[in-house]
């Protein structure tokens, strides 16, 4: 269903969805979180990324999945990278085959960040790659396989993520509406992650276009689909109509569910409802 295809497993929980004298089916859950994320929320989440950060602080807490290391740093302070907790930060983030660190790059952790607070996570980010040096990526080439000769890691502008309480297909759209760099989607890894990078700007596999459409209804991104064609403003109307009538024909078929009051909040009345809009 749409609501798989936009955030993963449909058996993932979302929390406690129901309120007393509601009939909640778990799809209608799927659905309205596919209308309110692609929607209002990515764009709350962009306006939120353009914002200046004054005087802000921020921390990441990071658990390395090979060397088990687990820490919370605060890398930023009163608005300005804290030098301490960027060098804790390119600790974790060590190339750990040869343990040799690097200066990561300062805008790949802010994205990091970002990304973190817009999914709501709670859990330490796992890290699966951070930098790798030329010799480690070289050898990698040549043993697995699947690695870029120029990659973006060996400059300290790459990180490979898991969250374990997040669907990585959700984590992967969160860092797309971002428009940073690179997004790489990985879900049948033995630990399904996410590429993130701040070179520029695409993702692999592309995406169809209508659910690039979804992420991106005024069609204004570098993200190209699957066919090849720039996206346009028309694009992300189709998309946002057929996402309209899926939901109504879902209503239709189950009359008795109970509209959620988050989604009438919103300004979404499907036409089966007979309501009229304000």
């Amino acid at each position: 269903d749409l609501g798989q295809q936009l955030w993963g497993s449909p058996y993932q929980s979302y929390g406690n969805e129901r309120k007393s004298g509601e009939v909640l089916h778990p799809i209608i859950v799927r659905l309205m979180r596919t209308f309110l994320h692609v929607a209002p929320v990515f764009a709350v989440a962009l306006i939120a990324w353009d914002a200046p950060a004054f005087a802000e602080t921020r921390s990441l807490s990071l658990y390395n999945i090979h060397t088990k290391e687990k820490k919370t740093i605060t890398y930023k302070r009163d608005g300005k990278f804290d030098p301490e907790g960027m060098k804790e930060i390119n600790h974790m983030m060590r190339d750990w085959r040869r343990d040799e660190p690097t200066e990561m790059d300062p805008e790949l952790i802010d994205t990091i960040w970002a990304i973190y607070q817009d999914v709501g996570s709670e859990e330490p980010i796992h890290l699966v790659s951070g930098y790798r040096s030329r010799k480690t990526n070289e050898k990698l080439r040549r043993t697995r396989g699947g690695q870029a000769r120029k990659s973006q890691h060996i400059l300290g502008k790459a990180a490979d993520l898991h969250f374990p309480d997040v669907p990585v297909k959700k984590l992967r759209n969160s860092a797309l509406v971002k428009q940073v760099g690179g997004v790489g989607y990985y879900p049948r890894s033995g630990l399904p992650f996410v590429h993130v990078d701040t070179g520029r700007v695409r993702h692999w596999p592309r995406i169809k276009r209508q659910e690039l459409a979804l992420l991106f209804p005024d069609g204004k991104t570098k993200h190209v689909p699957s066919d090849g064609r720039p996206l346009t403003r028309k694009d992300g109307q189709i998309a946002l109509a057929n996402l309209g009538n899926k939901i109504d024909t879902f209503i239709d078929k189950k009359s008795k569910v109970k509209l959620p009051p988050k989604m009438m909040m919103a300004g979404f009345t499907p036409p089966s409802l007979g309501l009229q809009k304000a």
